[in-house]
């Protein structure tokens, strides 16, 4: 059964102590696996990167020693591929706009009780997931505040992304009264963030081949729908949301659309994200 996003989440199979020795800090990039987007080492026991696609990634990983999958992105995490290649799934979801304090906890308590080595990640590894990596790591004494921002500037998380350098730069342990709730492997995810898994896939395939009129149809319902599902009293919310489906229709009603059309359509969704997620 599921749980509460953020309210609700898991317990790892088996408890561990910090080693001291676990605790060298030194973030470097590898190329693990083309399957995995911008990989890195953080320290001994922490990895951080993109979304595993497919069994070639969850077999490198394995191979590597992972053995804890933590995902921080909206997306359902494909838990049943990782347990073929016996890993464990921890799912703690959150948004761009900076990590709950609920998260923190819950990330805290995966970095000191999970067995290791640990892998987190976002969708493509550059934003929430080297977020959430130097929280584990300030969580550990693994890093401080200082290295955890140079971190996160060298795995490419965006400036304007400022709550989530806020939510690192001012981490704070667990205080009295406060603990983590349990760990789980799937966390409900509230249905806009669902919507916008959906739609970031799309736009990724239509970004790619631009005249796929299938990707762009789907493309342009889901942002109606998005229109309908969330802030539907905030006016200028629904005009955005309708000018990116008309962006996105615009796209699938032309058999040689290009990629200026897919800029257009970007350039839509950038203004919504410029308000409403950054």
């Amino acid at each position: 059964m599921r749980r509460p996003f953020l309210i609700i989440l898991g317990v790892c199979l088996t408890p561990i102590a910090i080693l001291a020795e676990e605790s060298n800090f030194n973030p470097q990039p590898l190329a693990l696996c083309d399957k995995l987007e911008n990989f890195y080492q953080v320290t001994p026991r922490f990895y951080s990167g993109g979304q595993p696609e497919g069994d070639e990634a969850f077999a490198a990983l394995a191979k590597q020693g992972v053995k804890t999958l933590l995902s921080v992105d909206g997306a359902t995490p494909d838990v049943a591929a990782a347990k073929r290649h016996g890993l464990r799934y921890i799912h703690i979801p959150f948004g761009y706009g900076g990590i709950p304090r609920a998260a923190e906890l819950a990330l805290t308590r995966a970095a000191k009780e999970c067995e290791g080595p640990i892998y987190v990640h976002c969708h493509h590894g550059k934003h929430r997931g080297p977020a959430g990596m130097a929280i584990m790591c300030q969580a550990t004494g693994a890093a401080t505040a200082e290295e955890s921002h140079d971190y996160l500037v060298e795995a490419g998380t965006a400036a304007k992304y400022a709550g989530l350098y806020d939510n690192v730069a001012n981490y704070k342990p667990p205080q009295a009264g406060e603990a983590a709730s349990e760990l789980v492997e799937i966390a409900e995810v509230p249905e806009l963030a669902k919507q916008m898994v959906e739609i970031d896939g799309l736009f990724e395939k239509l970004a790619k081949r631009p005249t796929d009129r299938r990707a762009a149809v789907e493309l342009a319902e889901l942002f109606r729908e998005l229109a309908r599902l969330d802030k539907v009293n905030d006016v200028d919310y629904v005009q955005l949301a309708n000018s990116a489906g008309n962006a996105a229709e615009e796209v699938g009603a032309r058999d040689n659309a290009h990629q200026s059309y897919v800029r257009v359509l970007q350039a839509t969704c950038n203004k919504c994200h410029e308000v409403y997620r950054d």
